[in-house]
């Protein structure tokens, strides 16, 4: 996984459902599903400590959906495509408590009081604000 470069950045892999956040003073790994069992780690690291932990995440229109600290994570993997399914389009309504998001892969806010439209092999990762 890349963690060469100096943050902010995110990385995320579909097809092996796994999570990169770069956010300069902390790293965070996220790995849903591993093994196929349902299991959810994080690996949290600063240059003080690190944090390895099982995550609680939750099942939105079978979108892969965490939110850790002030970090949220919305994955359409690419599971589909492995099992030769038709791949499908699916949409994220987020809680009445994220009020301000701002989509880290282009630092931009998205207005949450729409739903997210997640294609198939897309992730988003959102910093909520004010958390």
């Amino acid at each position: 996984m890349p963690n060469e470069k100096p943050g902010p950045y995110v990385w995320a892999d579909e097809m092996a459902k796994v999570v990169f956040i770069n956010d300069q003073e902390h790293k965070l790994y996220i790995a849903f599903d591993i093994h196929h069992k349902g299991e959810n780690r994080f690996h949290h690291i600063t240059e003080s400590w690190e944090l390895f932990g099982d995550l609680s995440t939750l099942k939105d229109n079978s979108l892969n959906v965490a939110r850790y600290g002030p970090y949220l994570i919305v994955m359409n993997t690419l599971e589909s495509y492995v099992n030769k399914k038709q791949p499908i389009t699916k949409s994220f309504n987020f809680s009445k408590d994220i009020y301000d998001a701002v989509n880290m892969f282009n630092n931009k806010n998205y207005n949450t009081d729409k739903p997210l439209v997640v294609k198939p092999g897309e992730t988003f990762i959102f910093k909520i604000k004010g958390w």
